[in-house]
């Protein structure tokens, strides 16, 4: 991070230097009309994108038969996430350095930030992950800001790199076995069920999108962590007591998206 931090600096100071040199003996007319040309270019885009978002790591893996439910909820094992949908709004607004004209450098502002990811464990194949049971998905609703690097190599082709941060309100999955497990060694019911409660986590990503025009085509990955209690249940038939049991979830949320889009 620290040598990222010094490129950019370093990036921006050359773009001034040069900038300044090549800049300097224009006449007054060529400045006005590369000035039109550059805000046509450059014009705080309000984007709206849409696509898919595909999970990674731990978050998309299968679950594994010989791993307990928790594992998975505590980060330990894979989560079985599945591809959904996500949409983003927001704009770049764009700073007024004095750079060369093709680079422009702004503040990338999601207003809205939205994804889906269905939850599947049907290829466990376990008594404690087949029959009646029920799955929500994981669902995030939050913002994101960052930085906005932008070039124009040709013509109406902009390429813009974002780095981005921001809060975001995470409901994880909650599961269910509604049929419930019953064990032949003791007299219980495990009527399991695990549920989290909802979150606020910091969703961080890294994007490059190809603008032309008013169409957007991109890449971003995400990542964030869910850090939060889970709890599960289970009933004992022979006084009819339940017990409950409690445990904190560490859950990775790394995800692909690619999108399509337009500005406005």
């Amino acid at each position: 991070m620290k040598q990222l931090f010094l490129f950019v600096l370093f990036f921006i100071a050359s773009q001034m230097v040069f900038s300044q040199y090549t800049n300097g003996g224009m006449e007054k007319s060529n400045n006005e009309q590369s000035s039109k040309m550059e805000k046509k270019r450059f014009d705080n885009p309000f984007y709206l994108r849409l696509g898919a978002s595909l999970p990674l790591g731990k978050f998309g893996g299968n679950v594994s038969p010989v791993k307990s439910i928790t594992s998975s909820f505590q980060g330990l094992d894979n989560m079985s996430a599945k591809t959904g949908p996500m949409l983003e709004v927001g704009t770049i607004f764009y700073l007024g350095l004095p750079l060369q004209e093709q680079f422009k450098v702004g503040i990338d502002i999601a207003y809205l930030d939205f994804s889906i990811n269905p939850v599947n464990w049907d290829n466990a194949g376990t008594d404690w992950a087949s029959g009646d049971m029920y799955l929500s998905p994981f669902v995030f609703i939050g913002q994101k800001y960052g930085v906005a690097f932008s070039y124009n190599p040709i013509g109406a082709l902009i390429l813009d790199v974002s780095l981005k941060i921001g809060p975001t309100l995470t409901i994880p999955s909650e599961l269910e076995d509604r049929r419930g497990n019953y064990s032949n060694n003791e007299e219980l019911s495990y009527n399991y069920f695990i549920s989290t409660d909802i979150n606020m986590m910091l969703k961080k990503s890294v994007g490059l999108n190809f603008r032309f025009h008013a169409l957007i085509v991109g890449w971003e990955f995400n990542w964030g962590r869910i850090n939060t209690t889970g709890s599960y249940s289970f009933l004992n038939i022979n006084n009819y007591t339940v017990h409950r049991v409690e445990f904190n979830c560490l859950m990775p949320t790394s995800s692909n998206r690619f999108t399509i889009g337009v500005k406005f």
